[in-house]
């Protein structure tokens, strides 16, 4: 099924993350990745989005359109030349939305 990045949210934006990091991922009782268990809550949790957010040096602010939160950056993107600018409720879904979408594009396959 196809999805746009800006309206991921939840577990399917973290099932996103976790293919944009290049694992295998299925749905089965929740989203998996192949041979290592469930995937992580990067979207909710900064022990696990955080050390994406800093790797990749990414800015946020709170100027998102409506109080959203804004995540922007290149993100070391072959996609997009000028960068990504995503928003989200929190800091870390704008973040995770603009890493998937540099990673994967603005609509997205997941087999759900």
């Amino acid at each position: 099924m196809k999805h746009k990045t800006s309206e991921l949210d939840g577990a399917l934006l973290d099932a996103a993350v976790a293919l944009a990091k290049g694992h295998d991922i299925y749905e089965e009782d929740g989203w998996r990745v192949s041979g290592a268990g469930r995937v992580l809550p990067y979207s909710s949790m900064w022990e696990f989005g955080g050390p994406i957010i800093e790797r990749e040096q990414e800015p946020i602010d709170n100027n998102g359109a409506g109080g959203l939160w804004r995540a922007q950056g290149v993100w070391k993107s072959q996609l997009k030349r000028d960068g990504w600018v995503c928003e989200g409720s929190t800091p870390l879904v704008a973040a995770m939305r603009c890493f998937v979408a540099s990673k994967l594009g603005e609509e997205l396959e997941l087999p759900c």
